[in-house]
């Protein structure tokens, strides 16, 4: 008997016997072949290969030096009163009950569970938490019964609810430590968006150097358990009033930084500039500093109370009392054109707002 190995991977190899069988020559119905062959014998021998099982490449490698049998159904056995030879399978259940092993799902392996909502639903093992470091902002995403949001949670990663949060997370992330045995508990904002939107939290990832991903990026990571390449689910960045947009797959500083990254503070739109905000909400002046400028809040636009290192007024209204000031003072879309560019660009009469003095005048007229 021959025993062959296949090499299936590093542990496991298929174990087969080999044998030759005895057939008569005259069983060849091809004359000339057979007497060129053959000539004037009368048996010749032919190989025949059975598959036994497959085996661990230790234990075969054990028994071979213990001079086993390599089956021990193949074994002929003298009943000593142990138990008789039986199937392959068996065989294999006996020894592997008798070593005391047992079937362990590898690490990082994704395992199918039925949940009560879904039968499909798949539960990952806290080994793969590919999203840990990451939080997650949803804007117009339809999410029915948060299942988007467990998924992330899943796989290591935060849900926040505004872009206040997100900019809190940053900021946690930034502060220093303190203790080695101190966890970090910031995390760096990603934005999903199902297409090229001017929501405030769109603009937020822009205001950051980046760009927000759709919602497939989550679901694909639960398939592969791992970290797909987010500018292959990258939402484009809408067109500008003029020029041409942003492609974000020939984005050169995106691509270094694989996308997830954030500019360094340096490297965004407004760093650098300080901005004077009249009648801003919230939210309007969170973008403006995260996009690396300094704002002062006035009440008032006037010579007096707008800095005097103030590039521009950024105000809330289409139309504002100007009174003394005499410099630009300009509408939020005059923020959004330069996100959408990734650039500070020149305040045209067209960003401008109206002065509502010229429509007093108007009025007296």
């Amino acid at each position: 008997d021959i025993a062959l190995l296949e090499m299936l991977d590093k542990q496991t190899v298929h174990v087969y016997k080999g044998e030759r069988v005895q057939k008569e020559v005259a069983t060849i119905k091809n004359k000339e072949f057979r007497e060129e062959k053959f000539g004037n014998a009368e048996y010749y021998w032919i190989p025949k290969v059975h598959k036994m099982g497959v085996k661990t490449k230790k234990m075969y490698l054990k028994e071979q030096r213990l001079g086993e049998p390599i089956f021990p159904s193949e074994q002929v056995r003298q009943n000593k009163g142990g138990r008789p030879a039986e199937s392959d399978k068996e065989n294999a259940r006996h020894r592997n009950k008798k070593a005391g092993k047992k079937l362990k799902s590898k690490r990082g392996v994704t395992m199918v569970i039925p949940d009560s909502d879904s039968e499909e639903e798949t539960r990952v093992k806290s080994s793969n938490k590919v999203f840990k470091g990451y939080s997650f902002l949803l804007t117009r995403v339809s999410d029915p019964n948060d299942k988007l949001a467990n998924v992330i949670q899943r796989l290591g990663g935060k849900m926040v609810d505004s872009i206040q949060d997100a900019a809190n997370e940053v900021a946690a992330l930034s502060k220093p430590s303190g203790s080695r045995n101190r966890k970090i508990s910031g995390s760096i904002p990603i934005v999903l968006a199902p297409k090229p939107l001017l929501t405030h939290k769109f603009l937020f990832a822009l205001a950051q150097g980046l760009c927000p991903i759709l919602p497939e990026f989550v679901n694909h990571a639960k398939k592969i358990a791992g970290l797909p390449d987010p500018l292959t689910f990258a939402v484009g960045i809408p067109k500008p009033l003029e020029g041409a947009k942003i492609n974000v797959h020939n984005w050169p500083s995106l691509r270094r930084r694989n996308g997830l990254e954030p500019l360094d503070m340096k490297n965004r739109v407004f760093y650098g500039m300080t901005l004077a905000a009249y009648q801003l909400n919230e939210g309007q002046k969170l973008i403006l500093t995260t996009a690396g400028a300094k704002i002062k809040v006035i009440d008032r636009v006037s010579a007096r109370k707008v800095p005097k290192s103030a590039a521009c007024v950024i105000s809330g209204q289409r139309a504002i009392f100007t009174e003394d000031y005499r410099g630009d003072a300009v509408g939020f879309h005059w923020v959004i054109e330069c996100l959408l560019r990734q650039r500070v660009i020149k305040a045209t009469d067209e960003f401008k707002v109206e002065d509502k003095a010229d429509y007093d005048d108007e009025e007296d007229e």
